[in-house]
């Protein structure tokens, strides 16, 4: 083979997103300096984990009460994330969790199921840069990848013998976010979202007396978060945030006389509003790696017993901690 020719096939075929590139931006000293975007040309990849033991359910007027002694019920997600920048202002990105839905009683697991959940992906553009005010608009499509099939459904609710880990039904998610940077000492961004929650026919809705699986339309969310970083040294964050989510109500149904027209009611006491707490410790040595526990708090929720029994945390989440890592890499 010619001496040019085995250069260039060489060359391609170390070639790639884990090589060294010439057209990359900087990345930022310190955690607070980061914008809403990655710099140009970085990829990174993460994987996250985080931990809930709930040992509460809310009734319908959203108080907090004790399960039976001896019961909890553990959720677990394995997130791999997956950020690219695209561009100086486009960051795309794609994310997908491994979910463990768990009921344990005196200390041993009666049910459990572990399978991918619903895989998330979009972008965010971030308009201007270099500035103390920034603003940057997020648009996200949740798939509807994880198992949206109960293992047995004869019986009611009390003879499950799985869990769900999706949600079966698609989202379209659309956010605003803002940024005020504070100078070395730290930075506050908000964010204001909407998601669409369409319907769709899931596996966990049966038609009464028919044959079909029924039609579920999850009620839209509208969020509202704020948080605070500061920096402690040169290479520790600390984040501290609230999330405040208005959720409407769930309807479902079966299909009416036609394919394009479902009959749908509304799911009593479905509807509620949500107030989490969360903070984040942050260790970045270095640009290529970082490391953060997470911690987070259900303060404010609605009814738990429209879905907590079939495992579907994302609908009817549990009150209880949270805690997680978070190892990120990127070149």
């Amino acid at each position: 083979m010619p001496p040019l020719l085995s250069l260039l096939i060489a060359k391609c075929a170390f070639a790639g997103p884990f090589t060294p590139k010439t057209m990359i931006g900087p990345w930022p000293e310190r955690q607070v300096d980061q914008t809403l975007v990655l710099p140009k040309g970085w990829l990174q990849l993460a994987v996250t984990g985080d931990h809930k033991v709930a040992t509460r359910t809310r009734d319908r007027g959203g108080v907090s009460r004790d399960m039976e002694p001896g019961v909890s019920f553990r959720y677990a997600r394995t997130w791999l994330r997956v950020d690219q920048g695209f561009s100086r202002r486009v960051r795309l990105y794609a994310h997908a969790p491994l979910v463990r839905a768990a009921l344990v009683r005196d200390g041993e697991t009666a049910v459990a199921t572990t399978a991918l959940g619903d895989v998330r992906g979009g972008f965010v553009v971030q308009p201007w840069l270099d500035a103390r005010v920034l603003g940057a608009v997020q648009v996200e499509l949740k798939a509807p990848t994880g198992v949206e099939w109960p293992g047995g459904v004869t019986g009611g609710a009390g003879n499950t013998s799985s869990f769900l880990t999706g949600t079966g039904t698609t989202d379209l998610n659309v956010t605003a976010h803002g940024q005020l940077g504070l100078g070395s000492i730290g930075r506050l961004r908000g964010q204001a979202g909407y998601d669409a929650r369409l319907p769709g026919i899931v596996g966990y809705v049966v038609e009464v007396d028919g044959m079909a699986n029924g039609w579920l339309n999850p009620g839209d969310v509208w969020r509202v978060r704020l948080e605070g970083t500061a920096q402690v040294g040169s290479d520790v964050a600390v984040t501290a945030g609230g999330t405040a989510r208005f959720v409407g109500w769930y309807r479902s149904g079966t299909s009416g006389p036609s394919v394009w027209r479902a009959e749908l009611y509304d799911i009593p006491a479905s509807y509620g509003n949500f107030f989490d707490v969360d903070g984040r410790v942050s260790f970045e040595p270095v640009p290529h790696f970082e490391v953060a526990a997470v911690a987070g708090y259900q303060l404010r929720g609605g009814y738990t017993g429209v879905f907590s029994h079939l495992g579907l945390d994302d609908y009817s989440p549990l009150p209880g901690v949270t805690v997680g890592l978070d190892l990120v890499t990127r070149w």
